[in-house]
């Protein structure tokens, strides 16, 4: 379904095939015959995809480089139930389908992942070397931190209850730590090298400390990059420090991918 349309850019709500079932997404195409690609894995639950007009979409097109925001199945409106396991499916699904898409260059592909999106983009892009560079916002640098956070069940009850995300029955806490236990970012960060690296970090964040964002930076090879944004925090509630942190964003996949052109 095309949601708008104009001289520059397209936006299109898209449903891509996962299973039996689908991965609720829009997708932002912008002018020319080959341009570059960013795929977001969003945080828990993230936010709405329409926010995305005016979010990192909107800088990324600025730039000529199309861009994919879905909801993992389980999240709002892609059905199912929300795992470890099926997030990860999901990630290389994704791939899959923006590299078929008319328009995009194969060889300049990146990957932005926040929160916990970042865990599974780091991951993925260690595994994946179609993923040419990523990008990573207040990541979860290390799965067995969150298990560990003395809320970690009321933040999962508190997240259900709103409705836009739905978890399977049983021990959530048991169930999260089996399935990360070896797909940890913590673990695979260093593996991303040759292909550049960013991570942005907020030095108010209440939820991911800071020191260990920067951790999981001094753990990666080079080439890397690091960026803080001074006094934001963790869903840069602020709209000077979200738009300082997409800028900044949006300015390293156009330095980086535009290499790949």
């Amino acid at each position: 379904m095309v949601l708008r349309i104009n001289n520059f850019v397209t936006i299109k709500k898209v449903e891509i095939p996962f299973g039996d079932s689908f991965i609720n997404g829009r997708w932002f195409i912008p002018q020319g015959n080959s341009f570059p690609a960013v795929i977001k894995y969003h945080g828990l639950p993230g936010n709405p995809l329409e926010e995305e007009d005016q979010g990192l979409g909107k800088f990324l097109l600025e730039k000529g480089i199309a861009y994919l925001a879905f909801n993992f199945t389980g999240v709002r409106e892609s059905p199912g139930i929300y795992n470890y396991y099926n997030t990860l499916g999901n990630a290389e699904i994704v791939i899959d389908w923006v590299l078929n898409q008319p328009g995009v260059n194969p060889f300049a592909l990146g990957v932005y992942g926040e929160s916990f999106g970042g865990a599974i983009a780091t991951v993925i892009a260690a595994r994946d070397k179609r993923v040419r560079a990523l990008a990573l916002r207040v990541p979860v640098f290390n799965t067995e931190f969150i298990s560990q956070l003395a809320g970690f069940k009321k933040i999962a009850e508190i997240m259900e209850d709103t409705g836009s995300i739905r978890y399977p029955k049983g021990e959530l806490k048991k169930m999260y730590q089996e399935q990360t236990k070896e797909h940890n970012p913590w673990n695979y960060v260093d593996k991303i090298s040759p292909r550049p690296l960013l991570i942005v970090g907020s030095s108010r964040d209440t939820i991911i400390p800071p020191d260990g964002v920067f951790a999981l930076y001094e753990r990666a090879k080079q080439p890397k990059e690091f960026y803080e944004v001074k006094g934001g925090d963790h869903n840069l509630s602020n709209t000077t420090h979200r738009e300082e942190a997409f800028t900044v964003i949006s300015e390293f996949f156009s330095r980086v991918l535009e290499k790949e052109l």
